[in-house]
Formats: structure tokens, sequence, C-alpha cells
């Protein structure tokens, strides 16, 4: 990490607690090991407490998260790491009364993606896009694929929708 800024949320200030609105990272490199286990159960600990804002009746506003110049490693078994970056993005969430909202935006040299998504009792809905983005980039060259990509741009969307005790639907264009 080269940098790190923190603005604080005015209205806890002005109660005179400290809360940050926006985290913004700079020069961040991450390293995601797909093989270690305290990812799985950090996973798991996540979808048993019901996500990372606690109580459902809440109104929590988690601060928005923007990355400059990242930088994505991700380690896996038996294979070369997959390095993906450097890349801008943009990540906000909100909970209120059971309902979590979520967006985020990804840019990648000149491609754009753009997730949103909303969560609540009756199930979930999501909506991503891509436009431009540079899929060699983000596909593992070889190593046990049955195809190789080499350039390319990937276009397309993709809408879910999930309700709680039925079956998921989506629809995917590329």
């Amino acid at each position: 990490l080269e940098e790190l800024c923190v603005r604080p949320a005015i209205l806890p200030l002005i109660e005179a607690k400290l809360e940050p609105a926006r985290v913004k990272l700079v020069g961040l490199t991450i390293h995601f090991d797909l093989r270690a286990d305290g990812v799985r159960q950090w996973l798991r600990d996540l979808r048993e407490r019901g996500g990372a804002s606690g109580a459902s009746g809440s109104h929590r506003r988690i601060p928005v998260v923007v990355l400059d110049d990242a930088r994505l490693q991700i380690l896996r078994a038996d294979a070369a790491p997959l390095e993906v970056g450097p890349l801008d993005a943009r990540f906000a969430t909100v909970r209120t009364d059971g309902v979590r909202t979520l967006d985020a935006q990804l840019s990648l040299e000149k491609g754009r993606a753009e997730l949103h998504g909303r969560f609540d009792a009756s199930g979930a809905q999501l909506r991503a896009t891509a436009d431009a983005l540079p899929i060699a980039r983000l596909v593992p060259r070889g190593e046990g694929l049955p195809v190789s990509v080499s350039a390319g741009l990937l276009a397309g969307s993709l809408e879910l929708q999930a309700p709680a005790h039925a079956e998921a639907t989506a629809k995917i264009e590329a």
C-alpha cells in the first residue's frame, strides 16, 4: 500500500463519533490465496453473521472504498499466480431495514465493469455489465484449460434474479 486516505462522516463527527465515510487506497497489492483455508472460513463466518454489517434491522452505511492503481494477485494450486491490474475500483454498500444494496465499478485499462445488487429476505437481484474489458488479463493462459485467450475485449451483461425459496434465473449477453 502506497497511500491511505480516510474521509470522516460528517453527521457522526458532529456527535463526537469518528466514523469513516470514504476510504481511498492507492497502490494497493492484494494477494488472494484460493488455497488458503482461512479464506473459506472467513466466507463461512460472514455468511453465518448475515453479512458484514450486523443486525438486520439496523441502518448502517459501510464506508465507500476506492482503489486507485491496485493490483490483484490470485494464488492458485498447481498453477502460476493470476495477476490483474493496475485497476481502479469503487465499492459502496448500504444496509437499511434488512435490505442491502451494493454498487461497484471497476476500470481496467480502457475497459469498465459495473455491478449493482439488492439483497433482502425475498432474495437477491444482481445486474453486472462489462464494456471493453481486456479478457486476456482476466483469464489464466493455458494451464489445464481447453482454450487459451491471448487477446480480445469482453462486453456484455448479466442479470440474475434469485428469489429466497425458488430457482434462480439468469440472463447473459456477451
